[in-house]
């Protein structure tokens, strides 16, 4: 018995141990709450208007629209999935 709690007790903490650590946690972040794009978008659009180059600024000025062009829409969570799989499957259910 002993033996037994001792052996869970050290799993436990191996456990809890491995969430702790940086990459994991990281990884879990963005699972529960992905990066959003729009803003790496606006930051590489901004850095290529600054050289003086005007081709860069073309490019720049591109990446600055399509941000501002998504930041309108929400990027997909687990939620956002599991309410559309409900609702496809009410509508193929209602079909039969």
């Amino acid at each position: 018995m002993a033996s037994s709690y001792a052996r869970t007790s050290h799993d436990r903490r191996d456990a809890v141990g491995s969430v702790s650590e940086p990459a994991v946690a990281k990884k879990l972040r963005n699972v529960v709450r992905p990066p959003n794009i729009s803003k790496s978008l606006k930051k590489a659009g901004a850095v290529l208007l600054l050289p003086p180059d005007p081709i860069t600024d073309v490019a720049g000025v591109v990446l600055i629209g399509a941000a501002f062009a998504m930041s309108s829409r929400q990027p997909l969570s687990i939620e956002s999935l599991l309410v559309e799989t409900r609702k496809s499957m009410r509508d193929l259910q209602s079909m039969f």
